[in-house]
């Protein structure tokens, strides 16, 4: 997993690749805990979800949680 940083609290969170189909693979857990605890907008690459970006707020409360 790799966090970039996009300036003025918004970040890029892009998940490691799994597979040999274009497929992508968040930890356990992070998926759900996402949708529960953030507003996520979802990035996704030929149909696949590959990340999230996540802004003020939500980026801060993924830092502490999974950094």
């Amino acid at each position: 997993m790799s966090v970039r940083e996009y300036g003025e609290g918004v970040i890029y969170v892009a998940f490691p690749p799994h597979g040999k189909y274009g497929e992508f693979k968040a930890p356990d857990g992070m998926i759900d805990w996402l949708k529960e605890n953030t507003e996520p907008e979802w990035g996704h690459v030929n149909g696949h979800l590959a990340g999230v970006f996540l802004e003020q707020e939500d980026a801060v409360i993924f830092k502490l949680r999974w950094m």
